[in-house]
């Protein structure tokens, strides 16, 4: 991997992707007006991390570009804003204000800007993520990123980001130290109109939900542990989770109510 910036950077900007290049342990390489794809060829790598004013672009091979952006949760929560109305997302579980929430598979965290939202102020998600330059990526947009809606960026910023693998993290984790645990594994085969995620295909690990996984969010969880996959999925079953048939949809949420 290298790193570099856009074209013609500031020196804030070259110190940014100097530092960047560090902790990733990447070298840092100067962009001389070159296409990413000319500087694929030159320095022989696949990936190319780019830092710019507006935030980080991962470009892998001659994969679409992966870049922070709200996708629907944006619309979601103006929707939510305008009518007063919440969505299966978090009837189902019965998110509360105040509560505490992990989502064990964060991507770029549509979910999460849901959960927090519905949090409110006083309320605290934690988004786990396995690939680190997604998470670089997501962290980056969620401090940056400025909508119309204020409501919708405090609740990005409240959202804390964690590079790891779910099941180490939730290992660390008091017993009942959160009130909803929420798995979103990545579909194995994707739906079409999830058109959205097709660039995190490149770079997300296609893993799916254990029984310890599941175990350690019971252990974790005071209420809820949910899981969102396709409908009549078995592994709904397989993992002990109850399918809510309560909405129509080619995806569906599993719970299990910790008593």
């Amino acid at each position: 991997m290298i790193v570099t910036t856009s074209y013609d950077p500031s020196e804030a900007l070259i110190r940014e992707a100097r530092e960047l290049a560090s902790e990733l342990q990447a070298r840092a390489v100067p962009r001389r007006h070159m296409t990413i794809r000319r500087m694929q060829e030159r320095y022989r790598v696949s990936d190319v991390l780019v830092v710019t004013e507006t935030g980080l672009t991962s470009y892998r091979d001659r994969h679409p570009p992966l870049f922070f952006h709200p996708g629907s949760s944006y619309l979601r929560v103006k929707r939510m804003l305008a009518t007063g109305e919440s969505e299966p997302l978090l009837s189902i579980p019965d998110v509360r204000f105040g509560d505490t929430i992990i989502d064990c598979t964060a991507g770029l965290c549509s979910d999460a800007i849901a959960f927090s939202y519905a949090a409110g102020e006083h309320g605290k998600v934690i988004a786990i993520e396995a690939d680190r330059i997604i998470s670089l990526i997501t962290k980056d947009g969620l401090a940056r990123t400025t909508t119309d809606l204020p409501e919708f960026d405090a609740a990005m910023r409240r959202i804390t980001v964690i590079h790891g693998q779910h099941l180490d993290v939730l290992r660390s984790m008091p017993d009942r130290s959160a009130d909803i645990v929420y798995f979103d594994p990545m579909f194995r085969s994707p739906i079409e109109e999830s058109s959205g995620i097709s660039p995190l295909r490149n770079y997300a690990f296609m893993q799916e939900i254990t029984a310890e996984s599941v175990a350690e969010a019971k252990r974790v969880a005071k209420r809820v542990v949910m899981m969102k996959e396709r409908r009549g999925s078995e592994q709904f079953a397989k993992l002990g989770f109850t399918q809510d048939d309560r909405h129509n949809a080619k995806i569906a949420f599993g719970v299990i109510h910790i008593t």
